[in-house]
């Protein structure tokens, strides 16, 4: 009788050669294991299988998210300006082209007459300045700004320019829902030893940064969860150090942006590392199955034992 190269077991052997006789028709694009493995219950239910899958999911899901979160941070889209008419809107449109290098600011323009079909043009100032004739309507202010008159004014209209507020502190609140999803979900499973390290790489990157994100109205609760200043992070969207704190390192090593998506990712594209495989429960070979036999290599059947390079 043969002996088996892995166990030199010449009975784990046979078996080898009778499951891969009986079992052939399994061999196809995608795998059953629980067919392979039929003696295992199939009609119970690990709670704490299920618990960890949950987990899992969970932890990706909102490393993925988290991870869009701080591309749009990172990369300055969250903070893309706007302009606004802040008073008598009626009198004039804005089409505003700025972007993240247009200067903030206000700009007050005064319409003394619109132009018309008949050769009449318009007049107008700027910031309290002279007079200026345009044979359209239609002006261009500079710094990305151009408006369409619609109607003569008594008073300056003031158009403002800046950041987006709401959209930049929008995105913050993102980070901070992602990241205490995924914190939270690696506390609760914290008696598994890669779940509690986690928590502890998350703590770890907050904990360095600190003072900067204090500075933004990011703070932390007792239970190491993150918190939100709502004063402190409007302050710090209008002054701009909100834009600063999440761009200015962006691309580089370093940096609570670049560490954070670090971690993100590696949740995302290796999720194992995370995660000990004994927290799933017996019935875990039998929750997958997998689309080419290579791709089973190395996994071990918790129950038996049994290795199932063989497969390979």
């Amino acid at each position: 009788m043969a002996i088996n190269p892995i166990s030199g077991n010449s009975s784990v052997y046979t078996i080898y050669e009778s499951m891969f006789k009986n079992n052939m028709s399994l061999f196809n694009n995608k795998l059953d294991l629980s067919k392979l493995f039929p003696a295992q219950n199939k009609d119970k239910t690990d709670p704490l299988s299920s618990s960890a899958m949950k987990y899992v999911t969970g932890i990706k899901s909102s490393a993925s998210s988290l991870n869009k979160t701080l591309g749009t941070l990172a990369g300055g889209s969250a903070f893309s300006s706007k302009a606004m008419v802040s008073s008598d809107k009626e009198a004039l449109s804005v089409n505003y082209s700025g972007n993240l290098f247009s200067k903030p600011g206000e700009t007050k323009v005064k319409i003394i007459q619109l132009a018309d079909d008949k050769g009449q043009e318009a007049i107008y100032s700027i910031n309290g300045g002279p007079e200026q004739k345009s044979k359209s309507n239609t002006v261009d202010l500079g710094n990305g700004l151009n408006v369409t008159f619609k109607k003569a004014s008594d008073d300056e209209i003031t158009i403002s320019q800046g950041v987006d507020l709401e959209r930049a502190k929008s995105s913050v609140k993102d980070l901070v829902m992602n990241y205490n999803d995924i914190y939270i979900a690696a506390l609760k499973n914290s008696d598994d030893p890669k779940a509690e390290n986690l928590a502890s790489k998350m703590l770890s990157i907050s904990k360095t940064y600190s003072g900067g994100l204090a500075n933004i109205g990011i703070g932390f609760d007792s239970d190491g969860k993150m918190t939100i200043d709502e004063k402190q992070l409007d302050k710090a969207a209008q002054d701009g150090s909100l834009e600063k704190f999440f761009t200015q390192n962006a691309g580089k090593n370093y940096g609570f942006t670049n560490q954070l998506s670090k971690l993100a990712t590696g949740i995302t594209n290796n999720t194992s590392n995370y995660v000990t495989k004994s927290i799933f429960g017996n019935n875990l070979m039998q929750n997958f199955s997998y689309n080419s036999i290579g791709s089973m290599l190395s996994y071990n059947y918790m129950n038996s034992g049994w290795l199932l390079d063989f497969l390979y």
